[in-house]
């Protein structure tokens, strides 16, 4: 069945399951310190948007979000978050 093959394909332990809620919770945090501005593109590129997409939501341009992702990036980073 389609069930099995995904489970052979990915097998998630429990451990695993764990390690991804804490890293949740530890990102999650971290985007709450952010500014609301870049919460809402942090927001809006996990709903799979491109930055043409979020310059148009946002009525900006895509070099203003562009910018805008690169300073969450290093927001991020000196917010602790350390990419695996």
């Amino acid at each position: 069945t389609v069930e099995e093959v995904e489970t052979l394909a990915s097998p998630v332990t429990v451990e695993d399951e764990i390690i991804e809620q804490e890293i949740s919770a530890e990102l999650k945090a971290i985007i709450d310190q952010l500014p609301a501005e870049y919460q809402q593109v942090v927001s809006l590129l996990t709903l799979g948007l491109n930055n043409r997409e979020i310059a148009k939501r946002l009525k900006v341009t895509e070099q203003a979000v562009s910018q805008k992702i690169k300073r969450v990036g290093s927001k991020m980073l000196s917010l602790g978050f350390s990419p695996a």
